[in-house]
């Protein structure tokens, strides 16, 4: 992956995290 895609799946991590909280 580029840097700005691991940027985007760790983004999207920490929504979903973010959600089941």
């Amino acid at each position: 992956l580029t840097e700005l895609e691991q940027r985007v799946l760790d983004a999207e991590g920490r929504a979903d995290e973010a959600e089941d909280k």
